[in-house]
């Protein structure tokens, strides 16, 4: 047995959501959410990319968030990670979001960082006060 324990893949379809802010626009970078509950609690997945800026313009970039803006709520293919049945991690690739979206931009896009939290950066939690999360789907591939 591997003595760290057993890990497993398990992708996972989730409803994205766009995270606008304002020091993200300076930036040109391009936070998502997405949010399920694929160990019976509610979990928000989150991914910042940042935008080629040296490739494009900030009116390409503009371009970009006022799409992703207009596909709120498509569902994502999101690869979770689990060791010995507990969430460990998560990805979120460009690729993923380049489907999901509809927009061959997304693909360019490059990560600089993720996490997985309780609470949602655009709407407070979801859970229902007992951690679980009833009302949320995440439907497995």
């Amino acid at each position: 047995m591997w003595p760290f324990g057993k890990i497993e893949w398990k992708t996972v379809k989730m409803p994205l959501s766009f995270l606008d802010d304002p020091a993200a626009t300076e930036s040109m970078t391009i936070d998502f959410e997405a949010v399920g509950n694929p160990d019976g609690l509610c979990r928000f997945f989150y991914a910042t990319y940042s935008y080629p800026g040296g490739e494009a313009s900030f009116e390409d970039y503009e371009k970009l968030c006022k799409l992703l803006r207009e596909v709120e709520g498509a569902h994502v293919d999101v690869e979770l990670k689990f060791r010995n049945g507990a969430l460990r991690d998560f990805k979120m690739t460009p690729e993923a979001l380049a489907v999901a979206t509809g927009c061959d931009a997304c693909r360019r896009l490059e990560l600089l960082g993720w996490g997985i939290n309780e609470r949602s950066a655009n709407r407070g939690s979801l859970s229902n006060g007992s951690g679980s999360a009833g009302t949320v789907p995440a439907e497995p591939l």
